[in-house]
C-alpha cells in the first residue's frame, strides 16, 4: 500500500512515524510546503506523548535536549472563581500541601520521596543529563516543548524512519468514481496513492472534498480567538502548565528551556485583539511582542474517515489548547487508525467513528470541567 500524508505539522509528522512503524514495508510519503508555517497553539503534551514516543522509538533524553523541553505533571488552574487547584496530575506528585496545591516536585529520582526543592533552571542544566541517563526513574510522561524545535526534531526522526518528505504545496484534490480520492496535485506534480492522511490543519483540504462537515461546538465553548506570544527566560520553571482565568477567556503559560510560550484564548464577541493585548500586559506587568493572532471555530468533523482518506489533528477537530488536547487526540486517532487500516472496510470506518466520537466527547467534558 502507498500512503500519502499531506501536511508537515506535528500531526503530519507523528502520523508518518506511526504509519511507518506499523507498516515498515508500505511506502509512506509526506508532502508539505516550507512556505506554510506552524500553528503552534500551545506548547505542551498530555500523557499520550509517552505512548507515542515509546511506540516509534524516540529517545526521551534526546528529545528533551533537542526541543528545549521541560517537565509537566499537570495543569494549575488559577483565578477561576474557586481556590486554585491542580488537575490531571500523574501518580507520584499528588501528595497534598494544605488546601490547594499538590506537592509536585522533590527528590524523586531514587525513592519517590519529596523535598522542599522547586523546579529550576539549575535542575535542567545540572541534573537532567546525569540523573535521567543513569537512573531513568523520573516519573514524568508529559512535557512542555518549544513548538518550532519540536517540529525540527520530529522531521529528523521521520526521515530516519524512512519516510520520504516532499517539499511541495498541494492545491487540488481529484476524486475517483467511487467517491474517494484518486490523486492530489500541486502546480507541477500529481500524487497518486492508495490512502491519504489529511493533516492540512484548519484548511481540511482533502477531507472536505469528500463531504465531511464541521460541527461547531461554539454553543458550549465561546472562546474562538487567541493572541500568542513569547516571554523571556526565567530562573525557575514550573512543572505544570498555567491556566489563568482572564476577563473574557483564559491565558496559558508554558515554560521551555530558554523562553516561555504564552497565549490568551478569548471570546472575540467580547474583546478585540488590542484589548486582549492590553489585558495581558496589565496582568503580567510588562509589554509583550505578539507572535500571532488566531481565529478558530471549536468543534469537530462529522466524519474524520471517509473512503480512502482520514483527517488527523486540527483538520479533524479542535476544541482549544486547554489540557494540550490536540496532540493527545492526534496520537489516539493514529493508534486507532493503524490498528484498523489493514483490509479496512465500512465496518472498520464506522467503528473508528464511534471510538473517535467518544474520545472527543470526553475531551469536551474535560474542557468544561476545567472551568468550573
Amino acid at each position: 500500500m502507498k500512503i500519502l500524508v499531506v501536511g508537515g505539522g506535528t500531526a503530519g509528522l507523528m502520523s508518518s512515524m506511526m504509519l511507518k512503524t506499523r507498516f515498515p514495508k508500505y511506502q509512506i510519503d509526506m508532502v508539505c510546503s516550507k512556505k506554510i508555517g506552524i500553528i503552534g497553539v500551545g506548547e505542551g503534551s498530555t500523557e499520550h506523548w509517552t505512548d507515542f514516543a515509546e511506540y516509534v522509538g524516540i529517545d526521551t533524553q534526546e528529545m528533551i535536549k533537542a526541543t528545549d523541553a521541560t517537565f509537566k505533571v499537570g495543569i494549575l488552574f488559577k483565578d477561576w472563581g474557586v481556590p486554585d487547584y491542580m488537575h490531571s496530575i500523574q501518580d507520584g506528585y499528588n501528595l497534598q500541601l494544605g488546601n490547594q496545591y499538590p506537592y509536585i516536585f522533590g527528590n524523586i529520582i531514587q525513592d519517590n520521596s519529596h523535598s522542599n526543592e522547586m523546579s529550576s533552571k539549575s535542575f535542567w542544566d545540572n541534573k537532567i543529563n546525569k540523573f535521567y541517563v543513569e537512573n531513568r526513574q523520573i516519573p514524568v510522561s508529559q512535557y512542555h516543548f518549544n513548538t518550532f524545535k519540536l517540529n525540527e526534531f520530529l522531521t529528523e526522526q521521520t526521515l530516519e524512519k524512512g519516510v520520504n518528505i516532499i517539499n511541495d504545496e498541494i492545491t487540488d484534490v481529484n476524486l475517483s468514481q467511487d467517491g474517494g480520492i484518486e490523486s492530489v496535485a500541486s502546480a507541477d506534480t500529481v500524487y497518486n496513492y492508495d490512502f491519504y492522511i489529511d493533516c492540512t490543519g484548519f484548511k481540511k483540504m482533502l477531507i472536505s472534498k469528500l463531504g465531511a462537515e464541521w460541527k461547531s461546538h461554539s454553543e458550549y465553548l465561546a472562546t474562538n480567538s487567541a493572541v500568542v506570544f513569547q516571554t523571556p527566560d526565567t530562573d525557575e520553571y514550573n512543572m505544570w502548565s498555567l491556566s489563568q482565568a482572564m476577563k473574557c477567556g483564559w491565558m496559558f503559560r508554558t515554560p521551555t528551556y530558554g523562553r516561555w510560550g504564552n497565549g490568551y484564548i478569548y471570546d472575540s464577541s467580547l474583546l478585540t485583539p488590542d484589548e486582549a493585548i492590553e489585558e495581558v500586559e496589565e496582568v503580567l506587568g510588562f509589554k509583550i511582542t505578539v507572535g500571532k493572532h488566531l481565529k478558530f471555530d471549536p468543534g469537530a468533523l462529522d466524519r474524520s474517515w471517509i473512503k480512502n482518506c482520514c483527517a488527523v489533528g486540527l483538520s479533524s477537530s479542535f476544541i482549544e489548547p486547554l489540557e494540550a488536547s490536540s496532540i493527545g487526540a492526534s496520537i489516539q486517532q493514529m493508534f486507532m487508525l493503524i490498528h484498523s487500516l489493514s483490509n479496512y472496510n465500512e465496518t472498520s470506518i464506522k467503528k473508528y467513528k464511534t471510538l473517535l466520537y467518544y474520545i472527543l466527547y470526553v475531551l469536551e467534558k474535560i474542557q468544561n470541567f476545567g472551568r468550573k
